[in-house]
Parts: C-alpha cells; structure tokens; sequence
C-alpha cells in the first residue's frame, strides 16, 4: 500500500522537477543557438518573460565535481555571493511584477541586472488587468545549480501567489567580479 506524499515531500519533489526542466531547457537552448520564436499573433501584448542575449562562452568554468578542494571551495563563495545578488534581485522583480516600478525598485533592478537585461525590463513593464490589483509573489526558496552551457550559474527560484507556487529560473554571470542577473525564464 502506497501512502501519499508529505507536503514537504512534494515541495521538494516540485523544486527538483523545476530544475531538472530548467536545466533541460537552458540545455535546449545552448544546443539549437537560442530560443524559438514564436507564432505571430495579431496584437499579441509582449511577454513578460524576459530572456537577454546569452553569456559568452569564455566565462565557463570547470565542473566543481572535477576540480580540486580549494577550486571547490571558490566556487561555494562565489555560490553564496550569487544567491545573495539573486535574492536581492527578486525582491526587488517581485514588487516589478505587481506593478511598482518606482526609484525603490529600480535602484536595485540596475544595481544586480546587466544592462540589456535592465533595458528590456524597463522598456516593458509587465501587462495587467486595469482594475484589479495585481497580487504579489513571495520567495519560497532560492536553489543555486551548477554552471550553465553558456557559464553563468542559473538558480532556480520557487514563489508562491495566490496560494500557488510558481518555478523561476535565472541565470546569473560574472561581470568584473560582480554577479549580475543575464536571464530570465521560466
């Protein structure tokens, strides 16, 4: 007999779920050479999703699995920098995407985005409802992967709006010893 599974079980189900797809995805997109295009719609508003031009591939780094106790190590700091620009990052893209885009919330969507990234994001804010107030998400957890394809360090986020959790990945690059959020997806 086959019980079902604890909430906290699923969560992690879920979570492990969105970064196999994740990775599955940003795998897709490196090996076909960018992002399919879609149908073309009649009036079709702009996507929310924003995904910035990939990362060269210079910035690859080797596999911490490979490497030795101390390259291990680097790549844990550089682990925990990231996930601190990246938490960072999200508060400031969860208050974007209810709507604010006041000094509040463009001071730190420059301060850890790269400029294209920034620009798109600016240049289209995302689209909602008139009338309804748009609810805000909440950061449930932030899980760094490996390297990407491309050598940033995609890091898979999970929210939860209106009781129901959303999966999130972005894709962080190092830029003159900063990490900077390069992608967007989902």
């Amino acid at each position: 007999m086959t019980q079902p599974l604890s909430e906290r079980a699923r969560r992690r189900a879920l979570i492990v779920a969105a970064v196999v797809v994740a990775f599955t995805a940003l795998a897709l997109i490196a090996t076909r050479g960018g992002a399919p295009k879609p149908a073309r719609r009649a009036a079709s508003p702009p996507p929310v999703v924003v995904v910035a031009a990939p990362p060269p591939p210079a910035a690859a780094k080797p596999a911490p699995s490979s490497s030795t106790p101390r390259e291990r190590a680097a790549f844990s700091r550089a682990r925990a920098a990231a996930t601190t620009v990246a938490r960072r990052f999200m508060a400031a893209f969860v208050a974007y995407d209810a709507g604010r885009l006041d000094p509040h919330v463009r001071a730190p969507l420059r301060a850890t985005t790269t400029a294209a990234l920034y620009r798109s994001l600016v240049a289209r804010p995302p689209l909602h409802v008139p009338g309804v107030r748009p609810r805000g998400a909440v950061v449930v957890s932030l899980t760094a992967g490996d390297d990407a394809p491309q050598g940033g360090l995609p890091i898979a986020v999970m929210l939860r709006r209106r009781g129901r959790e959303e999966a999130l990945v972005i894709v962080l690059t190092r830029k003159d010893a900063q990490w900077e959020v390069s992608q967007i997806g989902a």
